[in-house]
């Protein structure tokens, strides 16, 4: 049995779960600012100006992780912002037409049967994202895999403060929790596959012994060549 760990964004579906997230929050008009009421018309022009500026600025975000210079304090202020403002039980409620409408459609049958695959072979299954982790347990869940490693969301009194607890887990933040998670359950990460799309994981895929770029972007492209490391397509 080996530990085969998967990035989510971009290599298990073909799009980011957390942009489509709030592409889904802007188009509903949920995303909470100070001048929700504009008009109370769901198309307004100044609403429509709104959601083009939000949707500018997520985009802005996922531009500068995409080139490894993220502000993370930034981000997450920015992409945490809605879960600070309703209640765990009315976002659980959007996240399920979230799913339906927005992950769905990325979902890839090469990426199912690659997971299907490791499982024949009896391999333990993990999912390791940026992403937060009330959106990666909800697309792990999709594809059956019951453990995933996620940026922790801050708590309390039974609500999202909008903040996350710990450290991100990204670029490096990887490598800390996996290796966590590795030695409470007695597993090495020396024998393991990962497979990504992003240069930001490098860190991680330097550590396993199965290092696979799945569809990557330029730099870990040239980085895996020059590594002879597996190269591999999910879409095509």
């Amino acid at each position: 049995m080996a530990l085969a760990m998967f990035d989510l964004d971009n290599t298990l579906i073909a799009g980011d779960s957390d942009h489509a997230w709030l592409e889904f929050l802007f188009e509903r008009d949920l995303y909470p600012r100070s001048h929700n009421s504009v008009d109370g018309h769901p198309s307004s022009p100044a609403r429509n100006a709104t959601e083009a500026h939000l949707i500018n600025q997520s985009e802005y975000f996922y531009r500068c992780y995409q080139q490894g210079r993220l502000d993370t304090d930034q981000w997450f202020r920015f992409a945490l912002l809605p879960y600070s403002h309703y209640p765990k039980a009315q976002l659980e409620e959007w996240r399920e037409e979230y799913v339906r409408t927005k992950i769905m459609p990325m979902v890839l049958s090469k990426a199912t049967a690659l997971i299907e695959s490791h499982r024949t072979n009896s391999d333990q299954l993990l999912i390791v994202s940026a992403t937060n982790e009330f959106l990666v347990s909800a697309v792990a869940n999709l594809y059956g895999i019951d453990d995933y490693l996620a940026t922790r969301l801050e708590s309390n009194n039974g609500k999202y403060t909008g903040a996350i607890s710990g450290i991100p887990c990204l670029r490096e933040g990887k490598v800390t929790y996996v290796s966590e998670w590795c030695k409470q359950r007695k597993l090495s990460i020396d024998t393991a596959y990962f497979y990504s799309d992003s240069h930001n994981d490098i860190p991680l895929l330097q550590c396993v012994r199965h290092p696979i770029a799945v569809d990557p972007d330029d730099h870990l492209h040239d980085y895996a060549r020059s590594r002879n490391w597996q190269v591999m397509s999910l879409r095509n």
